[in-house]
């Protein structure tokens, strides 16, 4: 469309951990040449919808086989929609994806939103658009709400958080269904924000699915993600928030900056690994 914002990979491999930007009016369009002929697997990734594809005479390029693709649909809040990072494409939702080598994943993040918390009007709590997981028919779902559920009480977010699984349990009888808990920030983490923790841990024992597995974030074992009061343009040495929270500018309190998503997205794998290791086991 009017504007270019992705990243690109050539076999397994980032051309640019940064991403190509184009912008103006009218059709924009992305370059990538090569030395030599060869058949090459590339993804572009990117939030604009691609209208063409153009080879030069005498090459092609097609799909490649879905048949061994994982689809995975994460529902979250501001974080999984990518506010903090420079890009879109660095946001934790979609390097998750990368990292665990799931070329399908889909990130349906609104921001302000969690399992009570409405975002701005019209109110869209989890639940309300439950839809945007279930219509993909995904094999794994990733829960990744929380944050902005602290002021509710926490009886109230377990028994809502229930509802979200069961609700996609009786759509998608067999899709796997991993359970973050909310993100820390820069909160030290706060006693609320490790409530929250607890009450949606207690939604997922509550469920009792054998293919549904909790992954702490602010109550990890071995200690909180984020921890920590500062950031980037606020340091004060209370822990790692003084490296990954800031946003782009360093001024933002709440939201990660490139290091923190990245950071972030592979605490995310781990945790979902081990997650899937003991639901096979």
């Amino acid at each position: 469309n009017s504007a270019i914002d992705c990243l690109i990979e050539v076999n397994g491999q980032f051309v640019s951990k940064t991403p190509t930007t184009r912008s103006g009016s009218g059709t924009q369009f992305l370059i990538i040449a090569f030395g030599s002929s060869e058949v090459r697997r590339i993804r572009v990734f990117g939030i604009g919808r691609w209208r063409w594809i153009y080879t030069v005479p005498g090459h092609r390029v097609w799909a490649p086989s879905s048949d061994d693709v994982i689809r995975c649909v994460i529902t979250g809040d501001s974080y999984t929609n990518g506010t903090g990072p420079s890009s879109i494409n660095l946001t934790w939702a979609n390097v998750f994806g990368v990292m665990m080598g799931w070329r399908d994943t889909r990130a349906c993040g609104i921001g302000g939103t969690g399992y009570l918390a409405p975002g701005s009007a019209p109110a869209w709590k989890c639940r309300d658009h439950i839809s945007d997981v279930i219509g993909p028919a995904p094999d794994v779902v990733v829960f990744a709400h929380g944050i902005n559920d602290a002021s509710y009480g926490t009886s109230l977010i377990t028994a809502e958080a229930l509802l979200c699984y069961q609700t996609v349990r009786a759509a998608l009888p067999r899709t796997v269904i991993l359970v973050l808990g909310p993100w820390p920030a820069a909160t030290g983490p706060s006693a609320s924000v490790q409530g929250v923790d607890d009450a949606i841990s207690a939604a997922v024992t509550q469920f009792g699915d054998p293919l549904c597995k909790y992954i702490s974030t602010a109550k990890d074992p071995s200690g909180s993600w984020l921890y920590g009061t500062g950031r980037t343009g606020a340091t004060n040495g209370t822990g790692n928030a003084d490296l990954y929270i800031g946003g782009v500018s360093g001024t933002d309190t709440v939201h990660p900056n490139d290091a923190g998503s990245l950071y972030l997205a592979r605490r995310a794998a781990e945790g979902c690994r081990n997650a899937l290791m003991q639901i096979a086991a």
